[in-house]
């Protein structure tokens, strides 16, 4: 049995809206290689970045001292991570205290691809900038991989059909990138006109399309690339 590599979220992001020869390419080219290096200790230091607030007591915001030494604790394990991780929360950090941004918990399902595999845009919570409600998903690459505007516009199609609705049908979904300025990671948001965005009968079949020709590419090159990663399984980001 060959256990299908993740597809990271962003690269899923990145080759869904292609057409499909186009796609079918780029999905060839993907490597399952799993490099030495991980995002995780950034995105789950962003519940202290934004100071994310979930019930009724609220608390101080940590320090930057804090959340910098807390990040290079779980870099760890990947110290090929550390310069990458403290840069980009850096520029997340500061991103948050110039617009004075305040974080609410807010859960939120992933998308049902069949099969048991799920994808997740959402980082369990909210944020509030003058008065405005965001709905905000953190890309923390630079560079080429980062993700495309195409990939951005179905990021924030999927988050307005299932997050933004009931209380929150007026928050706006974005992406919030950090290419690299002078050596600095800067904040650069990206987001969309509900006119804009991609409905439900158009997202789904492309996310559907993506996920299946990935499942038929990585079978078709045989038991070996269920090794190239033990460590993941199924669709989990």
């Amino acid at each position: 049995m060959i256990t299908t590599p993740r597809l990271p979220r962003e690269d899923f992001a990145n080759y869904s809206p292609l057409a499909e020869l186009f796609q079918r390419q780029a999905l060839s080219r993907h490597s399952t290689f799993v490099p030495d290096w991980t995002l995780s200790p950034f995105r789950d230091a962003l519940f202290d970045i934004f100071n994310v607030q979930n019930g009724m007591f609220e608390f101080a915001q940590m320090p930057w001292e804090h959340v910098r030494k807390s990040i290079k604790l779980r870099c760890a394990k990947y110290p090929n991570s550390e310069q990458l991780n403290v840069g980009v929360a850096e520029g997340a950090w500061n991103w948050a205290q110039e617009n004075m941004a305040i974080g609410k918990a807010h859960d939120a399902e992933a998308v049902p691809l069949g099969g048991g595999w799920f994808l997740n845009y959402w980082h369990g919570f909210y944020v509030v900038i003058d008065g405005e409600v965001l709905l905000p998903f953190f890309d923390a690459r630079k560079g080429a991989s980062r993700v495309s505007l195409e990939g951005a516009k179905l990021i924030c199609s999927i988050n307005s059909h299932y997050i933004a609705r009931g209380r929150f049908r007026h928050a706006t979904p974005v992406v919030v990138q950090f290419p690299e300025r002078r050596g600095q990671r800067k904040a650069k948001v990206i987001r969309f006109d509900k006119s804009e965005l991609m409905r439900r009968d158009s997202f789904e079949p492309m996310l559907l399309r993506t996920a299946e020709m990935w499942r038929e590419i990585v079978q078709s090159r045989g038991p070996g690339v269920a090794r190239e990663d033990p460590r993941q399984s199924g669709f989990g980001f």
